[in-house]
């Protein structure tokens, strides 16, 4: 139920929408301490998959992933949080790290209280989103793991 109610605070603050879609999927956590200084959501989109082969450089797949930190504290994400994808073949996969040391494609970036950061994760991998199994958070810095939960919600 606590993560139903984290859902809609995340919709409803940050207004994000795919496509159009009817519904949207999400993979969805959120991670918080008891007195509340961490507090984030985050969720990987895979209505917002696309798949690029530019000139000159090996082709990549992306996925939108979203943190909004609810906590008390500034969140500083780096390069060692990692999100795992297993698809229902046995595939297992994370996103690399990429050159970019801002925007979108940066793979370290800070989020002060009340504020989201939207990332682009890159994977070497080409695959069909409706073939993923379940997908996971490492972070590296506490070298920790958590599993990201599949939901669906209506899109306005």
């Amino acid at each position: 139920m606590k993560k139903l109610a984290v859902l809609a605070m995340l919709l409803a603050t940050t207004g994000f929408s795919l496509f159009g879609q009817s519904k949207t999927k999400v993979y969805l956590e959120v991670i918080s301490n008891d007195s509340k200084t961490v507090d984030y959501t985050l969720g990987v989109y895979p209505g917002s998959y696309a798949y690029y082969q530019p000139d000159g450089i090996d082709p990549y797949s992306t996925l939108t992933l979203r943190v909004v930190n609810s906590g008390t504290e500034t969140l500083h994400w780096n390069d060692r949080s990692k999100i795992f994808i297993l698809l229902k073949n046995g595939t297992l996969f994370c996103n690399y790290l990429t050159a970019a040391s801002d925007g979108e494609k940066a793979c370290s970036f800070t989020i002060y209280n009340g504020g989201s950061h939207d990332q682009t994760l890159c994977f070497s991998t080409k695959f069909d989103v409706s073939d993923i199994e379940k997908v996971w958070l490492y972070d590296g810095t506490h070298d920790q793991v958590f599993a990201l939960v599949y939901d669906e919600y209506e899109s306005k």
